[in-house]
């Protein structure tokens, strides 16, 4: 993103705004506060409308645009556009699907109400117990904080037991290595079996080159990285089983949508689907404690 913006270029990346709505945004400015927020996983079908329109016009006006989204907006946008573009650089990121803006309007509505207060900072992969243990942090206007792994957060179990993401996901047409784009970035949980290097929790990113473009790209800004070349079927065979496998549907999932949206207390709504113990709310409350004099 700052290679682009350093070209004059135009960034189009997601969000959480001010309303707690994940959406895409278009940012030409490095200085702009909002660009911090886009890296990072929202595990949240982004507001995209009237972004492709955008997009076309700064590719119309030889600008250099960096689109990043799921593999179906990448394609998404390139069959928009009808043609090719020089200028246009497109990353895409490996999901497991892409999970309702309503469960995570339902989910931030029961947050709200449990700590009084607006939330204004989601981290749907925060490290605050390391890489290899992640989990949701919220923060809210009040200055309280909320962390919650999938053991115990109700949006994560829901996405992780596949109940919640969009129905075509469950039958994605963009499962396969080789993408629409020119960078696939996926979690890279086996970093010290693919690299020589010892793995300090903190976590590593596998990349893949789909393009000549991509390359050019990673050659400009490699001296800004640190990186190791590695293989590309042992990565995705250790770490990208969502790279070639959906979403598994379930008969569940479409009893779990019925009446969401009237669902008053949505913790209980969730415990017709899924269970979490009283073992699990304890050894998540331990984990401050373990992990922090481990």
């Amino acid at each position: 993103m700052e290679y682009v913006l350093q070209q004059h270029g135009v960034v189009y990346g997601v969000i959480m705004d001010d309303d707690r709505i994940i959406k895409h945004i278009r940012v030409d400015d490095i200085d702009d506060p909002r660009l911090k927020m886009i890296p990072g996983s929202k595990y949240v079908k982004s507001e995209i409308r009237g972004i492709f329109m955008q997009v076309k016009s700064d590719l119309d006006a030889s600008r250099m645009v960096c689109f990043s989204g799921t593999p179906c907006q990448v394609a998404g946008l390139k069959s928009f556009l009808h043609r090719s573009f020089e200028n246009l650089i497109t990353v895409d990121v490996v999901c497991r699907g892409n999970p309702s803006p309503l469960y995570w309007k339902k989910f931030v509505e029961y947050q709200e109400r449990r700590y009084k207060s607006r939330i204004t900072e989601a981290k749907f992969r925060s490290k605050t117990y390391g890489y290899h243990s992640g989990s949701m942090r919220l923060t809210f206007a009040n200055g309280k904080k909320y962390v919650g792994s999938v053991r115990v957060n109700l949006f994560l179990k829901a996405f992780f037991e596949d109940l919640c993401s969009r129905p075509s996901c469950y039958n994605c047409a963009f499962k396969h290595a080789h993408r629409a784009s020119d960078l696939t970035l996926y979690d890279c949980w086996h970093a010290s079996e693919l690299a020589n290097l010892k793995d300090d929790d903190k976590g590593y990113t596998n990349v893949i080159l789909q393009s000549e473009k991509g390359q050019i790209l990673f050659e400009a800004i490699r001296d800004s990285l640190v990186f190791y070349e590695t293989d590309t079927e042992k990565a995705i065979a250790l770490d990208g089983i969502m790279v070639r496998n959906c979403v598994v549907w379930k008969d569940k999932r479409s009893t779990f949508f019925r009446n969401l949206e009237q669902a008053d207390d949505l913790a209980q709504h969730c415990s017709s689907f899924f269970k979490i113990s009283a073992k699990d709310y304890l050894i998540e409350s331990m984990k401050k404690y373990l992990y922090f004099f481990k």
